[in-house]
């Protein structure tokens, strides 16, 4: 007997799911003052040592940075009290504050080459003046547009925007820029006319705008989310806002008063 050839198969074996690619390696460095090593936080940081529970906003950040894969090396340069530079130093002398370091001279030495290239500037308009050397001619959008012609990695540059006429009532908003859309975003205007303590309100907005991008939120809704952090921080004595996100967001749903109230 002539033995009968196999039988062709007639499905195919399903091929392995493709592997997904490994997520690049980030180097991810924090210059700052106590916020970056979260003081007021439940568990604060010291400066260049390993903190893995963390609980200011920069180990935070390094921890979900991590948990989207890959490597995370994490470098904590933030000195609490410290200021931006040699000439905020020598006025913080001169009125008897006594800031420890500038950042600019003691920091910014000491990021290590391997640091992953900025890609969001958060500050106020004098901040782009004072540190980046940029001529502010009252447009916006133009000065943002000259940060990111300057520093061509950014994504975003985000501006607080503030209007005191005194130390207890002050009018506070923001803006960003949205590199990919050439857009200039800007926040509701909140009227705060029982201002407890403005210290930390800078702060509170670029934490407010790190947590909205880490949502995956578009442009409008975080400037909004930020600027809203940033207002209620007013209302909190210290550097360091309390605020809960439910309490942020109704900020944000209220009727554009904006008066802080707690």
């Amino acid at each position: 007997m002539t033995p009968k050839k196999p039988a062709k198969a007639t499905r195919k074996a399903k091929s392995a799911a493709p592997t997904p690619p490994a997520a690049p390696p980030v180097s991810y460095t924090a210059v700052g003052a106590s916020d970056a090593v979260g003081i007021g936080g439940s568990v604060p940081c010291a400066p260049l040592l390993p903190c893995p529970t963390g609980t200011g906003y920069a180990p935070v950040l390094a921890r979900r940075i991590g948990q989207a894969g890959g490597t995370v090396t994490f470098t904590n340069l933030g000195i609490p009290g410290a200021v931006v530079n040699a000439e905020m130093l020598a006025l913080s002398a001169t009125v008897g504050s006594g800031a420890p370091a500038d950042m600019v001279r003691t920091s910014l030495p000491l990021v290590p080459a391997t640091s992953t290239l900025v890609t969001v500037f958060a500050g106020g308009i004098s901040d782009a003046t004072a540190m980046l050397g940029i001529e502010f001619s009252g447009d916006l959008k133009a000065l943002a547009q000259q940060i990111l012609a300057e520093f061509p990695n950014l994504t975003h540059a985000a501006f607080t925007l503030r209007d005191g006429s005194t130390s207890a009532a002050q009018c506070f908003s923001g803006a960003l820029y949205e590199a990919a859309t050439g857009t200039l975003h800007t926040a509701p205007v909140y009227t705060i006319t029982q201002v407890i303590d403005r210290l930390g309100a800078g702060d509170a907005f670029t934490a407010g705008l790190v947590f909205s991008f880490l949502q995956h939120s578009h442009a409008p809704t975080s400037i909004a989310f930020a600027t809203a952090a940033g207002c209620l921080a007013h209302s909190i004595e210290g550097d360091y806002n309390y605020s809960t996100r439910a309490e942020i967001e109704a900020v944000m749903q209220g009727d554009g008063g904006g008066r802080v109230s707690r």
